[in-house]
C-alpha cells in the first residue's frame, strides 16, 4: 500500500464483458486512426496488449522484444527479473496482431529492432518504457470504466486468471501455471490470481449441493467425468500434505510422515503408468 491507504494492487480484468471492450478498444483505435502515426501507434499498442495478455511475460520483457523475438513460433529469452530462460509460443491471437501491424503500418522492419518503439521511424530504435506501456494500459481501463485498480501486471494477471477460469476440470493446470510463473507453491499463484471471496465462497456452495445429492441418494446423477491428472501433480499434493503434517507433528512423528510418504510414492509408482 501506498499513501492515503490507496492499494497498489492490481487486478486482472475477470468480466468477459469488459475483457472484450478492453481488447476491442485497441482494435478501433487502429480503425479510427488517420496519420500515418497514429496508425503505427494503435497498431503498436494493440500488439503490446496482445502479448501481455498472451504470454504471461513481466512489461519489462515485453518492452525489450525485437523483431527478430516474435517473427517465429516460439521465443525464449531471459526474464529481466528472474534472470531465468523462458520459451513462450506464439499463438493464434499474438500472430493475427503481429499481421494486423503489418497491413496497418505497411512498412518493413529490421529484425533487430525494438518492436515496441516510441516512434516509426526505423533510425529510431530505442523501446518504450515500462511507464509508457503503464499509461496506455490505464487510459484503456478508464475509458471503457474498468474500476479496479490496473496496471502492466493485469496483461499477466489476465493470462493467470482466464487459464485457470477455463481450465476447472484439469487437477494439474495450477502446477503448470506454478512452473511457468516461477512461483514456489500453489497458493501463491491462487493469491496471484486474485481470487475473489466471491468466488471463494462458489467452492462452499459448490460442495455442499454435491453432498446435498449424495446424502440424498443421487450421486448416481452427478456427472461422471474424470478429471485428469499427473503422477507428478498427485506427488506434490502429496508433498504439499507431508508439510502441513510435518509442522503439526512433535519431532518424534517426523520419520513416521517421512515413511508415509515414501510409501505413498512407492505406491503410486506401482499403481500409475
Amino acid at each position: 500500500d501506498h499513501g492515503e491507504g490507496k492499494s497498489s494492487k492490481v487486478y486482472p480484468i475477470k468480466n468477459p464483458e469488459k475483457f472484450r471492450e478492453f481488447n476491442n478498444y485497441f482494435l478501433e483505435k487502429i480503425s479510427n486512426a488517420y496519420t500515418e502515426y497514429q496508425k503505427f501507434v494503435a497498431a503498436r499498442n494493440y500488439l503490446l496488449i496482445t502479448i501481455g495478455n498472451n504470454t504471461a511475460y513481466r512489461i519489462a520483457d515485453i518492452v525489450t522484444l525485437k523483431w527478430k523475438d516474435i517473427l517465429d513460433d516460439g521465443v525464449r529469452r531471459k526474464e529481466k527479473k528472474t534472470q531465468k530462460y523462458r520459451t513462450i509460443f506464439l499463438n493464434d491471437q499474438i500472430n493475427n496482431a503481429i499481421n494486423v501491424y503489418f497491413d496497418t503500418v505497411e512498412k518493413e522492419v529490421d529484425v533487430d529492432n525494438f518492436v515496441f518503439t516510441t516512434c516509426k521511424s526505423s533510425k529510431h530504435n530505442k523501446h518504450m518504457t515500462e511507464a509508457n506501456a503503464l499509461a496506455i494500459v490505464k487510459k484503456a481501463a478508464e475509458n471503457i470504466g474498468i474500476k479496479e485498480n490496473v496496471g502492466t501486471h493485469t496483461l499477466r494477471k489476465n493470462f493467470v486468471y482466464w487459464t485457470l477460469a477455463t481450465n476447472k476440470n484439469n487437477a494439474d493446470i495450477l502446477y503448470k501455471l506454478m512452473d511457468l510463473l516461477g512461483h514456489s507453491s500453489p497458493k501463491m499463484t491462487l493469491i496471484y490470481a486474485t481470487i475473489s471471496e466471491e468466488e471463494s465462497k462458489e467452492i462452499f456452495v459448490d460442495i455442499g449441493e454435491t453432498y446435498k445429492k449424495i446424502i440424498n441418494g443421487c450421486f448416481d446423477s452427478l456427472p461422471k467425468d474424470k478429471i485428469t491428472i499427473s503422477k507428478k501433480c498427485i506427488k506434490a499434493l502429496l508433498k504439499d500434505a507431508y508439510d502441513l503434517g510435518k509442522g503439526d507433528a512433535g519431532e518424534e512423528d517426523y520419520n513416521i510422515h517421512k515413511d508415509n510418504l515414501s510409501l505413498l510414492n512407492e505406491m503410486l509408482d506401482t499403481l500409475i503408468i
